[in-house]
């Protein structure tokens, strides 16, 4: 098969063994992440003025979103949002502030830690207005400097309801994991990766012969061809004369359980009326000599 998954190669010749790729794709690091939240209008400013990540009363909530390193490193990016001002009557904006970190490293902007996110009075967002470009920084499980673009969405509100994540979306890529391998209904046999990836590997080949029935069983649910069934015909599941696959499904068995039964019944009555039968002749048998003696 080609890169499309379409046959591109039939016949016996054609014909390999499939190998299992363990991997699929290549680990791209993440460039771009897109954030869209609702953040508590109700939500009071932290008692603690300063924020520290391992103190939750310094800050109101969190969301985290998988990242992904120059070699495909799963990361987690969090972000810490902290209420710093409510609305007045003088000032009916209210302001919080981000913080964002990697694993145990803060992502700075400018060289400057934290992001400021303004809302009005309708909880409409009104700053950040574009994408906040993060410093360049090194992660433990990769040598390679990478920058991420964190980009609050425009479906970012401050509304009377509980905090949540609308959407939250990000442009990195892991090495997929094989996970599992099916075959469909034509014999197209494909590998799922865990990154989301689908490989078609191959077809599986199917044989046909002018006389099934002249086929030599030599053991083990294997049957070789011989002049009586002729010479095998190779296509695939869907053909003309070559039927149709059901993968994952077990063969029924073509023996009728309750006919079965009656038919031991029966042989164990005749079993029984034969020995009654071979019994009372010797009995006669022994009457008979018993008389003469």
């Amino acid at each position: 098969m080609d890169g499309s998954g379409s046959v591109v190669a039939t016949g016996l010749n054609s014909s390999v063994s499939l190998q299992l790729p363990e991997t699929s794709g290549t680990a791209a690091p993440t460039k771009a992440v897109a954030l869209s939240v609702n953040l508590n209008s109700s939500a009071t400013v932290p008692t603690t003025a300063t924020f520290d990540r391992f103190d939750p009363s310094s800050y109101n909530q969190s969301a985290q979103t998988t990242v992904y390193d120059a070699s495909g490193n799963a990361m987690t990016l969090t972000n810490y949002f902290k209420r710093t001002s409510s609305p007045t009557a003088d000032n009916p904006n209210s302001s919080w502030e981000v913080h964002s970190f990697v694993g145990d490293k803060e992502l700075t902007s400018g060289g400057n830690a934290g992001t400021t996110m303004t809302f009005d009075s309708a909880g409409k967002m009104t700053a950040p207005t574009g994408p906040i470009t993060y410093d360049e920084f090194t992660t433990a499980g990769s040598a390679t400097p990478q920058n991420i673009a964190f980009t609050f969405g425009a479906d970012t509100t401050q509304k009377a309801s509980a905090f949540n994540v609308t959407s939250r979306t990000q442009d990195g890529k892991a090495v997929g994991q094989i996970q599992g391998v099916t075959i469909d209904e034509k014999g197209i046999v494909k590998a799922s990766f865990s990154n989301g990836d689908t490989q078609a590997l191959g077809q599986v080949m199917l044989a046909n012969f002018s006389n099934p029935e002249g086929l030599r069983q030599i053991g083990n649910s294997n049957w070789s061809s011989t002049g009586v069934s002729g010479e095998a015909k190779l296509g695939s599941a869907g053909a003309n004369g070559f039927g149709n696959l059901m993968s994952g499904t077990i063969e029924r068995s073509n023996v009728d359980i309750t006919e079965e039964l009656v038919d031991l019944i029966a042989a164990q009555r005749n079993f029984q009326a034969n020995s009654k039968a071979l019994d009372t002749a010797s009995q006669i048998s022994q009457t008979i000599f018993n008389i003469r003696s």
